[in-house]
């Protein structure tokens, strides 16, 4: 059977209009499949949601997960895998350099220029790599959290961070503690962009 042939009998059910629009389409029959899953009388409890401003999207909190790891996942989670690089490279240094106290109460790292402009360089790249993949998809509202947190994550990279009045053990394991906080926000905003570009489930 042709693709064509298949588009025609598809298209009597669901009416899913040109073929040559592939996001109409699949949107169209998962809005088909949507209405007849609604008006089934079973106690079937829906694989897809309906979510304002955002269209349909897979029902996680109903137990339902991908199937496949699509090549846009792949992506993110390698980008994942750079930013934990980042932050134990990050951990690591400040492990070995010397909290430095100025204007007699506030501490800072002593770190190299170069440390600091390959973390930015290797982050800037994550995250245009981040956005464009989620951008290919869909404009996703998690963008705009990622790209809030990796900024935040910046800081870190970058060892901005000031303490007032503390040991060198207390500047350190707060430091510890924030990087892997901030890098726990960032994987969790990710994960949430790719449970919401989910579409092929099974349970």
């Amino acid at each position: 059977m042709s693709s064509n042939e298949i588009f025609e009998i598809v298209n009597g059910q669901y009416n899913i209009g040109d073929p040559n629009n592939p996001r109409s389409l699949v949107y169209k029959v998962i809005h088909g499949i949507y209405n007849s899953l609604s008006f089934d009388d079973t106690n079937f409890e829906m694989p897809i949601i309906n979510t304002r401003a955002r269209g349909y999207r897979l029902n996680i909190n109903a137990g339902w997960e991908s199937v496949s790891k699509p090549i846009e996942q792949k992506i993110l989670e390698d980008q994942k895998n750079i930013m934990r690089k980042i932050m134990h490279d990050c951990m690591a240094h400040v492990e070995r350099s010397r909290v430095r106290t100025i204007n007699g109460h506030v501490q800072v790292i002593d770190v190299a220029p170069d440390v600091a402009e390959r973390n930015f360089s290797l982050l800037n790249d994550a995250l245009q790599q981040i956005s464009k993949t989620l951008l290919s998809e869909r404009n996703l509202p998690q963008v705009r959290d990622i790209k809030s947190f990796m900024m935040e994550f910046l800081t870190y990279a970058a060892f901005w961070r000031m303490g007032d009045n503390l040991t060198d053990n207390q500047w350190k394991n707060d430091y510890y503690r924030e990087i892997q906080n901030v890098v726990r926000r960032v994987e969790n905003a990710i994960d949430q962009a790719i449970n919401e570009n989910s579409f092929m489930a099974s349970k």
